[in-house]
């Protein structure tokens, strides 16, 4: 792979992977054996990568395509969950500014061009939960219970009950850069463009 546009460590450190914009390197590193997957195919209309992630197990990824769609395939085999992740494909190519796995993988969610999409995933398939647009939106987290969706923006988190698919509130943050939630879901950090970290209460 010649022009590397991503790359990250799966869950324990156990592999490293980097893409490009039609192929996924995966490198054991305990076994220092390495593996090119080519994501790309003639007979597919999504062709260019925007995120990989793994799983909190780091047996499956997902992986984000431009164009919209959305493929889940397991460590060494190409299984790949149901067609329906891939229902709003719309062959332009628009950027893919987050995509995550929930803390115990019930939840797969994406920003692609400021919309948030959340799909409820198995071992055999997924399914549309929710979906919203949320202008200029750049971060997801979830909370350990799997219950609430954090979205943030430049300006803003907005926190989603998956549940109900509604917005609970929205918090202002100016020059929000990240946040995650804390271990024991107790605490929302954050950190902002002039170098400050914010702690917050979850109620």
């Amino acid at each position: 792979m010649s022009s590397y546009i991503g790359a990250g460590i799966a869950p324990y450190g156990s592999r490293v992977f980097e893409f490009d914009k039609i192929g996924l390197g995966i490198d054991n590193i305990k076994t220092n054996k390495s593996s090119i997957v080519l994501l790309s195919d003639p007979d597919w209309y999504w062709h260019y990568i925007g995120r990989v992630v793994f799983n909190s197990t780091g047996n499956r990824y997902a992986v984000a395509y431009q164009e919209g769609a959305v493929k889940v395939y397991r460590i060494g085999i190409l299984g790949i969950f149901s067609p329906e992740m891939g229902k709003n494909v719309d062959k332009n190519y628009k950027s893919i500014s987050a995509l995550t796995f929930s803390p115990n993988d019930k939840w797969l969610a994406r920003i692609r061009d400021g919309k948030v999409t959340v799909w409820k995933v198995s071992e055999t398939n997924g399914t549309l939960q929710y979906e919203s647009t949320f202008p200029n939106a750049q971060l997801l987290a979830f909370d350990r219970s799997e219950q609430l969706l954090f979205v943030g923006t430049n300006d803003a988190i907005s926190v989603i009950d998956l549940a109900e698919k509604s917005t609970l509130t929205t918090i202002s943050t100016a020059g929000l850069t990240t946040f995650t939630i804390s271990s024991d879901n107790r605490l929302l950090i954050w950190g902002d463009s002039k170098g400050a970290i914010h702690i917050w209460g979850i109620p």
